[in-house]
């Protein structure tokens, strides 16, 4: 699963754009065979209008944790909160905050276990400012825009 932050109501542009189903397989969708999921060789790309940031749950949650907000996995900033949470971040990236938050990286399950293997890759200091920084954009997008930031 995981949890998208965007800029409530921008919305979303639809292109259509080549089949790109098995490309650069024999089988790939061709004029002479279609791949049955595009309409005639194009398929539909849809673009956000404004910055978005797609994050795992765990990294959602800890840049929110970071910015000191629950952990909930839907919510919405209004426009009036966004400069503090900017201000967060900024705080964040300049001190030592992020690496009380780093989770380190473990697996459980798999073969003998009767349960299927799961991975969960980590949460370091590199990756948490990242994802702070994606989200920063977010934020400064929806402040030009005059609009909240939603996410879930």
């Amino acid at each position: 699963m995981s949890v998208t932050f965007a800029v409530a109501g921008a919305g979303h542009d639809v292109e259509r754009v080549p089949c790109t189903f098995g490309e650069g397989e024999e089988w790939a969708c061709s004029p002479d065979a279609r791949c049955g999921y595009c309409d005639n060789g194009l398929e539909e790309r849809h673009v956000p209008r404004a910055p978005e940031v797609n994050m795992a749950n765990v990294s959602a949650a800890a840049v929110l944790d970071v910015l000191g907000e629950t952990s909930e996995p839907f919510g919405e900033w209004p426009l009036a909160q966004l400069p503090a949470l900017r201000r967060r971040i900024v705080r964040a990236l300049s001190t030592n905050q992020l690496a009380q938050h780093e989770q380190a990286a473990y697996a459980h399950g798999g073969p003998g276990t009767g349960h299927a293997r799961v991975v969960f890759a980590g949460m370091d200091e590199a990756r948490l400012s990242r994802r702070l920084r994606d989200l920063d954009t977010v934020l400064a997008a929806a402040q030009a825009a005059q609009a909240s930031v939603v996410w879930g």
